[in-house]
């Protein structure tokens, strides 16, 4: 995985962080462990859906398939786990 992979979203978060995730994991997004075993989806759309992208919102952080992923109004971010694997 990239250390970092870091995109704008034109799709509802929770649909951009699962499709960005696979992206990075380089599998379908099918594949991939569901979204609801880490977060709230449905949570996570709704702090954003009155958010215009001209002001300053919310920012969400939380953990996925051992990823640190960071949501804003119009971009998202995954990092990859760090440790001994990563020295």
């Amino acid at each position: 995985m990239k250390p970092v992979f870091k995109q704008h979203y034109s799709q509802p978060p929770s649909m951009a962080v699962v499709s960005a995730m696979a992206d990075a994991l380089h599998q379908p997004a099918t594949k991939i462990e569901s979204l609801s075993n880490w977060t709230d989806p449905v949570a996570l759309d709704s702090l954003f859906e009155n958010t215009p992208e001209a002001i300053s919102g919310p920012t969400v952080t939380f953990e996925y398939i051992g990823c640190r992923v960071t949501v804003s109004p119009d971009s998202l971010q995954i990092e990859p786990p760090t440790g001994d694997d990563h020295e």
